[in-house]
């Protein structure tokens, strides 16, 4: 996926929108086969649905609130300063 996504931000660097890429897409194909690269590489990430977050690499299974969150990016804060 990372490659898919640095190839879609050298061509929008080019001039082209968002816009303009997915309907190059669209009209050459590639489309079905990025969403499906994307979806399988959610599903070995562990996303079920949306929105997933990740700290650090660790899937969040949290609130999805402000401050859940924050607090949890605080705790991964202070751990990784430890």
């Amino acid at each position: 996926m990372a490659r898919s996504l640095r190839h879609d931000r050298k061509r929008r660097g080019r001039g082209g929108s968002s816009r303009a890429v997915g309907a190059h897409d669209i009209a050459h194909g590639g489309v079905e086969e990025r969403i499906n690269e994307d979806r399988q590489s959610g599903i070995r990430s562990g996303v079920n649905g949306t929105p997933t977050f990740f700290i650090n690499g660790a899937r969040y299974a949290g609130l999805p609130d402000d401050g859940s969150l924050l607090a949890a990016l605080e705790s991964a804060s202070e751990i990784r300063s430890s």
